[in-house]
């Protein structure tokens, strides 16, 4: 097979790699995080702005929100409002598998209840009995 048969990765259809991605510029900008689940956002992106559109969390001037690259426009207020909506219906439902099974919580569950993971102790109270198992050393 002779060299000028192998394609050369760095030219393709009369343009450089180069010259196609400056063609496809990508437009960057902050939407605030107030009321968005990174989980939706990043879900549902590009059914909102188009396929090769992102969403990653992004901190802007000390506000928590999400970074949105995208060669199309920005999101509209309507599609902001519809990501929340969607963000609500998908923190019920996390919520909801969260709550012990014992049939007594509300229907509409608060989705900021504090869950329990580890049940703690109090450190003084290791020590002294910790203490108390240690033999003392002898001293002659």
């Amino acid at each position: 097979m002779s060299t000028s048969s192998i394609p050369n990765n760095d030219y393709h259809g009369g343009q450089s790699r180069l010259s196609r991605a400056s063609s496809t510029t990508k437009n960057e900008y902050f939407v605030p995080g107030y009321g968005i689940s990174r989980q939706v956002i990043v879900e549902h992106i590009q059914l909102f702005l188009g396929p090769g559109s992102s969403a990653r969390p992004y901190s802007y001037l000390g506000r928590e929100g999400f970074l949105i690259l995208t060669s199309g426009k920005p999101l509209t207020k309507s599609q902001i409002e519809d990501l929340r909506q969607l963000s609500v219906e998908y923190e019920q439902k996390i919520a909801k598998r969260m709550i012990p099974m014992n049939g007594n919580e509300p229907e509409d569950a608060f989705l900021n209840r504090p869950i329990q993971v580890q049940q703690g102790q109090r450190r003084s109270r290791n020590l002294h009995s910790r203490n108390e198992s240690v033999p003392s050393p002898v001293h002659p």
